[in-house]
């Protein structure tokens, strides 16, 4: 018996120190800046925005933010600090929707106090969703979000994070691999995969009738944008909103033409700007006007997302004041795209092939 509780005894000694140097390494390493920002000198994986974004934005230094979907994943932080002269922090989400924005949002406000700045990409498929989607993708877990001491263990006691990402930090830095550079942080550009041959797309077809925006569905863009930035604005009169709206390819507004809902989401976008600019302290962008960008296939990978190239010219143009919409100038900006697009030679500029990306 004295055997059996010892045996018992020394098995539980065992577990619980190796549970203790688990959570030691996984605290001390911190890989998702739960606790700190990044150590100084460690080989850190800067590749998740699910899990990273929400340390980053609590506990890293910064008076700006840039954030968005994954066509922002290519800005730099640098190149807006050097144009805007603010300290730049940038948190993009794959996928996102704006009510994960808005909260990743609030946590800067929470942390940070009065921002000076947030550059805020507003997506066309975003403006018809409800204003509380989130997708469990893109979500970070509550162990992550919330401040319950608890919770934590999920974190300090999770052998993913130990395997995938405090080891691997650890190993890469006994290797002398140096810190991440954050400039790079969640940049995915590789200018050999862009062009129309990096993909497949077929513009063969014309345009059928185009469906308008409907009552419930102007709601729906109204109560989206008043919960997810309008309400962010109102409550931080001090900080500047750069709204803009990313520039999707040829293709893509061609897709969603063929469904009958390029009109629709132009309206969508009108009701939004409208709203967007009765608050002082946002400027409205649009680069859907961009037409020689956006009708040039060489400048995307697929048939939304666009090369570093594009990232830059948008903020060299935000920072001149191009593309920037105001009240008076609204009704002649829809009149100009809706034009465009509507009558638009599609099939002129489509019918190549190449890989089927989307």
């Amino acid at each position: 018996m004295d055997n059996a509780k010892r045996w018992c005894a020394w098995v539980l000694a065992v577990t619980l120190a190796l549970l203790a140097i688990v959570a030691g390494l996984n605290a001390w390493t911190d890989p998702f800046f739960h606790y700190r920002a990044p150590r100084p000198g460690l080989s850190y994986h800067n590749d998740s925005d699910v899990y990273m974004n929400d340390g980053l934005l609590r506990n890293t230094e910064y008076d700006a933010v840039l954030i968005g979907s994954s066509e922002t994943m290519n800005f730099r932080a640098s190149e807006c600090e050097a144009l805007f002269g603010y300290r730049v922090l940038k948190v993009p989400h794959a996928n996102a929707r704006n009510r994960e924005i808005y909260d990743d949002l609030q946590a800067g406000f929470r942390t940070h106090g009065e921002l000076k700045a947030v550059f805020f990409g507003l997506d066309y498929d975003n403006l018809l969703t409800d204003k509380d989607l989130m997708l469990a993708a893109s979500v970070a877990p509550d162990y992550l979000r919330d401040d319950r001491a608890l919770n934590d263990i999920n974190y300090l006691l999770n052998r993913d994070v130990l395997l995938n990402y405090t080891l691997p930090t650890l190993i890469d830095t006994a290797r002398g691999r140096g810190e991440p550079d954050w400039d790079d942080y969640l940049v995915w550009s590789d200018d050999d995969s862009f062009g129309a041959s990096a993909y497949r797309y077929a513009m063969t077809e014309p345009l059928p009738e185009q469906k308008g925006l409907t009552e419930q569905e102007r709601q729906t863009v109204r109560e989206n944008i008043d919960q997810n930035i309008l309400s962010l604005a109102r409550e931080h009169p001090e900080t500047e909103f750069y709204v803009f709206v990313t520039p999707y390819s040829i293709a893509k507004l061609y897709m969603i033409g063929v469904e009958g809902n390029l009109l629709k989401d132009m309206e969508a976008e009108r009701e939004a700007a409208q709203l967007l600019l009765t608050q002082p302290n946002i400027r409205y962008f649009s680069f859907l006007s961009d037409f020689a960008t956006i009708c040039d296939l060489d400048n995307y990978i697929d048939a939304v997302h666009y090369g570093p190239w594009i990232n830059s010219r948008m903020l060299q143009c935000m920072k001149a004041g191009e593309y920037e919409l105001r009240p008076e100038t609204l009704e002649a900006y829809f009149e100009t795209i809706s034009a465009f697009y509507l009558s638009y030679d599609y099939q002129a500029n489509g019918g190549q092939e190449g890989n089927d990306a989307f």
